[in-house]
Parts: structure tokens; C-alpha cells; sequence
């Protein structure tokens, strides 16, 4: 959609603006009998499952609900074979009372159903303005920076910040020291959604009766912003998470962020 005006000799402007909705589903697997097709690390073999009925790719893993207080707690719930105080507490979805690979369960959809954009533009006399601003909405991604960097690397500041270190301290965030790092499940799937300032510039053309003068057509002057502001959720560097394998889309294992560029630059037109 667009609109664009002039409200007087001097003062003009545009607005337009996009609006994706985007759905899939795995209709059908070519290998005989199957219906699934898993995917994920050497040391991490299932991340997501590719299932018939549901979108390609969707984090597979363990519900995580709380995080074990201490051992008697551990002692009387279903938990995995080493589960120590700290550790994050998982759903017993098929209500068998034990955690095992069946309990595993679908934890959210990397493909974004909602995809925007925006751009405004302004003119006043000799100067100009234009905004660029783009996102998604309703997808998840796979934090496995925090689930392979576990006891080897630093963690993040949310987790630093919130993570258990005793009885009491938290029923979110597991511990530093947990037994079960590397088992995928909800607690490292977050939030993509984003909203992203692409592009800002503004502009100054001076007069084209002063240029003139001195054989130039026009000249303008500009500043340029690119990627000056991002806001998101994700505890990750960048929540636009880009793979070559569709099926580890939103997978982010050392994502590197795009770079914040700022410009001046001139025009000249002879």
C-alpha cells in the first residue's frame, strides 16, 4: 500500500507500506514409510523435526517447566537419568512418570508468519527525509549458543543475571553447572521477533540559483544511517538468524550481527 501527497509548493510526502502473512506445511516425505525427518548437530543430533501437518523445521525437544530446588525434589519427579539439583525440570508429556525420548514434543516455529516493512518520505523547500523500517512477528529461535557453550565458554549477561545457584534463586534459568547442557528443549527456544530502523537519511540541496553559478546542476548534501536501531527480545546478538539448510532455519550457533553504518556524502550532478 502507498499514499503520497503535496500539500504546497514546498512541502510534499509519500508513505508505503508491506505486509506479508506466511504459512507451510509439510504435506509429504519422499522416503518410504516415513514421516518425520530429524536434524541438528553432530553432538546434538535432533533440533527439529520436519513432520508431516507441520511446518518445515520446528524445534523439537524436551518442555522445560521449572528448575529442581534441591534433591528431594529430584527424588520424587520424573527426570532424566542424572538429574541434579539445578537442572531445568522437564514435562512428563505422555504421563508415563519418567522422561525419556517420547516425552519429547514440537517447541515452536521458525519460519516468521508475519513479515512488514515500512518507508516514509518527506520534503520540505531543500530538504529531504526518508525513513526505511522492516521486521518480523511470531517466530522462534534456537539460542544453541547457550546450549554448546555450557562449562566451556562465557554465557550471556540474562543468564549470568538470573541463572540458579541455590535453592530459591530461580525457577527459570538453570544452573551453571547443570548435568544435561546439550538436551535440546524449550528453555533455549526464544522470541524472533524484531523491529528494525533500516535506513534513516537526510538531505539539504542547495538552491540550484546559487550551483548554477559555478557550472553545477545540482548539489546535495547527506547524512545516512544503516541499521542505527534494532529492537528485539532474543538473548543473542542479532535476532535474524539465516541458515543454508532450511530445516536449521532459526538455529543460531555464533550468528554474527550486521554492523551499524554512518555517512556523509555529497551529490553532484553536472
Amino acid at each position: 500500500m502507498g499514499w503520497q501527497d503535496k500539500v504546497n509548493d514546498k512541502l510534499s510526502y509519500n508513505v508505503n507500506a508491506n505486509f506479508t502473512y506466511n504459512k507451510n506445511k509439510m504435506d509429504k516425505i519422499s522416503a518410504a514409510g516415513a514421516s518425520y525427518y530429524d536434524k541438528g548437530f553432530s553432538d546434538t543430533p535432533v533440533i527439529t523435526r520436519t513432520s508431516v501437518g507441520h511446518s518445515v523445521g520446528e524445534f523439537f525437544g524436551y518442555k522445560a517447566i521449572g528448575v529442581f530446588q534441591n534433591q528431594a525434589q529430584v527424588n520424587s519427579t520424573p527426570a532424566l537419568p542424572g538429574t541434579i539439583p539445578g537442572d531445568l525440570i522437564f514435562s512428563d508429556v505422555n504421563g508415563d512418570k519418567q522422561i525419556d525420548a517420547s516425552d519429547r514434543t514440537y517447541l515452536g516455529n521458525p519460519n516468521p508468519p508475519f513479515i512488514y516493512g515500512m518507508n516514509f518520505g518527506l520534503k520540505y523547500s531543500d530538504f529531504d527525509f526518508n525513513l526505511f523500517c522492516q521486521g518480523v512477528a511470531g517466530n522462534k529461535i534456537f539460542n544453541a549458543n547457550r546450549m554448546l557453550r555450557y562449562q566451556t565458554e562465557n554465557y550471556d549477561l540474562d543468564f549470568y543475571k538470573h541463572r540458579w545457584h541455590g535453592e530459591g534463586t530461580s525457577n527459570t534459568h538453570p544452573s551453571a553447572v547443570m548435568s544435561n547442557p546439550t538436551t535440546p528443549n524449550s528453555y533455549y527456544v526464544e522470541s524472533g521477533s524484531y523491529f528494525r530502523v533500516k535506513t534513516v537519511q537526510l538531505g539539504y540541496t542547495i538552491p540550484s540559483l546559487l550551483v548554477k553559478r559555478i557550472g553545477v546542476e545540482k548539489v546535495r548534501f547527506y547524512l545516512n544511517a544503516e541499521n542505527p536501531l534494532t529492537l528485539f527480545g532474543y538473548n543473542g546478538f542479532t535476532p535474524e538468524i539465516s541458515s543454508s539448510d532450511p530445516l536449521m532455519s532459526g538455529v543460531d550457533r555464533g550468528v554474527y550481527p550486521l554492523s551499524s553504518v554512518y555517512s556523509f556524502g555529497v551529490n553532484l550532478v553536472f
